[in-house]
């Protein structure tokens, strides 16, 4: 009887440990699952559609074009190319992650609408007879009818992938369905076997609820831990380099070249540090859920030009032009001092991670964008650079604290983008990264065009 007690008590506890880890298994499987199809499968059939229309749309404006010779026809065929262009542009990020049989119908698609772009040029290049329009008619839309045909071939075979991953995520809910019977079977003869055996349980479960409660003790340690850490080296560095700058000034006595170099590169890594420590302020600040937003009449268009040009003698000295496009002015109800915080860090990225190459800095309402974070009315502040950009892999980790893409020490620790979004998101807005490798890579706050609103504090 003592033998089979902790027996059926381990089966027990081996059979609850499976039923508490499976469903998470299954949810973060089926959940991956369910990304692909609404990030990548969703979108890619929705543009797949867009191409479809599109090209309906200029099969029909250059017949009508070639039977008539109205130049709206033609107009009209021209912005359904154009239409059909963005959408190609749009879909061609999703392809990789469709599989190589979408990837090759994509490439075959563009290699179709190549060739029927260049051959509808060459026709409308210079005028023609009517009766020469008419004559190349059949040809056009045979053509376009056949990119039209491939765009259906190639919604056909998104639809089919996105068909292959929800078959999946049904074969993990039945696999987890029957597996979680059969555990619940185990556990229940197991349970009948060890109740006797309800006084040690019990202990288990204090222990449980102990252990708990200590990982919030150690959570809460951490956080305090980082906030008094932080306090307490800010204040002695900043003595530090109020003491270096009075060698730097002269204050204490002249200084050679040479030894001004050295204080200023001192200060640099004070400075530096600083910046460092104010960052993990912010992460124990926002753990503990004490950033506080207030909201106020502010013009962005005035924000976004006075942090530039603090930015513009550093791009400078690296080498960098600093263009700054604005309107005259776009008021919004936001928190100013946050708006500035999070657009020097990224121009600090700009600076820091593309030295030598152009950076833009620009701010526009607008409106309703495609790529807003979602439905509403937005104003766009943008910071682009043209340095070596960011891997697509490599996109989604940016924004996780403590993440560098680089070893090198003097990228910094890797928390300014994680605050940054947070406090995008507490401003009601988000922030956003496009980027080619090579091409460099744009970094987007999108703030909601509020109306004005005085004083009032979110945190």
């Amino acid at each position: 009887m003592k033998r089979r007690g902790p027996a059926a008590l381990t089966l027990l506890l081996v059979s609850l440990l499976v039923l508490a880890v499976l469903p998470v298994v299954v949810e973060r499987a089926a959940s991956a699952r369910l990304r692909e199809i609404s990030e990548v499968e969703d979108p890619a059939r929705a543009l797949a559609t867009q191409l479809q229309l599109a090209l309906t749309q200029e099969v029909a404006g250059v017949r009508a074009f070639l039977l008539t010779g109205d130049e709206r026809y033609d107009a009209a065929h021209r912005s359904a190319r154009a239409t059909r262009a963005r959408a190609i542009a749009r879909l061609q990020p999703l392809v990789p992650r469709l599989g190589p049989a979408v990837q090759a119908r994509v490439e075959s698609l563009n290699a179709q609408l190549d060739a029927q772009d260049a051959r509808l040029d060459t026709l409308f290049a210079s005028p023609q007879s009517r009766q020469a329009y008419v004559d190349h008619l059949d040809e056009a839309q045979s053509r376009l009818e056949a990119a039209t045909a491939a765009v259906v071939s190639l919604d056909g075979e998104i639809s089919r992938v996105a068909a292959s991953r929800s078959a999946q995520i049904r074969t993990l809910e039945r696999v987890s369905a029957a597996l979680t019977v059969f555990l619940v079977l185990v556990a229940a003869v197991a349970a009948l076997l060890v109740a006797r055996f309800g006084r040690g349980y019990r202990r288990l479960a204090e222990e449980a609820e102990r252990r708990r409660e200590e990982l919030e003790r150690v959570s809460e340690s951490r956080t305090r831990l980082m906030r008094g850490f932080s306090h307490d080296v800010k204040n002695p560095l900043g003595a530090a380099d109020g003491h270096a700058a009075l060698l730097q000034e002269g204050v204490l006595g002249e200084l050679s070249a040479r030894q001004c170099e050295s204080v200023g590169s001192i200060r640099r890594s004070i400075q530096t540090s600083l910046k460092l420590i104010g960052d993990l302020l912010d992460v124990a600040r926002a753990e503990a859920g004490q950033i506080e937003i207030t909201h106020a009449p502010t013009d962005v268009a005035a924000i976004v030009r006075e942090v530039a040009e603090d930015f513009r003698a550093q791009a400078e000295s690296s080498g960098q032009t600093l263009e700054i496009h604005t309107p005259e002015s776009l008021p919004t109800s936001t928190d100013e001092a946050r708006v500035a915080q999070v657009l020097a860090n990224l121009l600090s990225n700009a600076v820091k991670y593309a030295p030598g190459a152009p950076v833009t800095v620009s701010a526009l309402d607008g409106g309703h964008p495609d790529d807003a974070p979602r439905r509403g009315e937005w104003i766009a502040v943008r910071v682009s650079d043209k340095g070596p950009g960011i891997p697509p892999e490599k996109q989604k980790w940016v924004f996780e604290e403590f993440t560098r893409l680089e070893s090198d020490a003097k990228r910094g620790a890797g928390v300014g983008l994680a605050i940054s979004r947070r406090l995008a998101r507490m401003l009601g807005g988000e922030l956003t990264v496009a980027s080619e490798v090579g091409r460099g890579a744009t970094f987007t706050l999108w703030l909601p065009q509020s109306p004005i609103d005085e004083g009032r504090v979110v945190t």
